[in-house]
């Protein structure tokens, strides 16, 4: 996998899916943006909080992004946990259909009151990596 380190702007933007648990796409998503000629991508990262903000970062991401994630389409899996040996990581998995789905949420109006409210919250910039998805199993339900 590839990895590279981004800025605050771009991290926070990352950051912005944080639900659950993590793993999994179900065949059946494979199969439609097959169907579509479409090239799924995945993005996983790793996001360290100041201490004592894990909850904090999680909940500015309830206000503004929860509902985001939700209603859009290109974003058939999204998974946010909390690491079990670190209070103050947060691991996010999230699959768009295509790159133009994460082009345009990176151009949202919405995206400048997000990363305003949560950058102040992070520790350092977040471990970031893309990958395209080859073979994948269901998917959990939290």
């Amino acid at each position: 996998m590839n990895r590279r380190n981004l800025n605050c702007r771009e991290a926070a933007y990352l950051n912005k899916r944080l639900q659950s648990s993590f793993f999994g796409l179900r065949r059946d998503v494979l199969q439609q943006i097959k169907e579509m000629n479409m090239k799924p991508m995945s993005i996983f990262v790793k996001l360290r909080t100041l201490p004592g903000k894990r909850d904090a970062a999680y909940a500015v991401w309830e206000k503004h992004i929860s509902q985001i994630v939700e209603d859009t389409a290109g974003m058939p899996v999204y998974y946010v946990s909390f690491d079990d040996n670190d209070d103050n990581v947060i691991h996010i998995f999230e699959i768009y259909t295509d790159r133009d789905v994460l082009d345009q949420n990176l151009k949202a109006p919405w995206l400048q009151d997000y990363l305003d409210e949560i950058t102040p919250l992070f520790d350092g910039d977040p471990e970031v990596g893309f990958a395209t998805p080859i073979w994948t199993k269901g998917a959990v339900e939290s």
